[in-house]
């Protein structure tokens, strides 16, 4: 019995539409599925879990649109860039400069209110009672700078 090609090709495309189907279809709840947003905040790289408030007191500087900070857990440099109605988080290009990689979108706990206000270049941000100052990456920069002057260099044995 020979084989026709085109069909062959004809039920392996019907079988991928028929999977591309299955996976956009909507769940219960009549809440359509996205696959690029995920319940749960993970790392990029270590892929362990991470909350709002985590990923705050971790938090290193911020950028228009993006806050930098350390990963609690492998202490990669990562950001989180909140939006509206989710959170995006990634990798950062070419560190310190801030060059988004994203990696995953989460969704906002339910129930999640965050106020947030810049002040002579800090970012201010306050979650369930709880306050973070954040500084801008010039400030942060700046004080990176100072502190590297003041450490002395250990003096070379001739």
């Amino acid at each position: 019995m020979e084989s026709n090609p085109s069909l062959l090709l004809s039920l392996i495309l019907l079988w991928l539409i028929w999977r591309a189907f299955l996976f956009l279809k909507k769940e219960p709840g009549n809440k359509p599925r996205n696959p690029k947003s995920n319940p749960e905040i993970v790392c990029p790289t270590c892929r362990a879990n991470l909350s709002i408030e985590k990923m705050l007191d971790a938090s290193v500087c911020f950028e228009p649109g993006a806050i930098v900070f350390d990963c609690p857990d492998c202490k990669d440099r990562i950001y989180f860039s909140p939006y509206e109605n989710h959170i995006e988080i990634g990798r950062l290009g070419c560190s310190p400069v801030l060059d988004p990689i994203p990696f995953a979108n989460s969704d906002y706990p339910e129930n999640f209110k965050m106020k947030s206000e810049i002040k002579n270049g800090v970012l201010q941000i306050q979650v369930a009672g709880k306050e973070w100052r954040v500084p801008s990456v010039k400030i942060f920069l700046e004080e990176s700078r100072s502190k590297a002057k003041t450490i002395k260099p250990r003096a070379e044995n001739s």
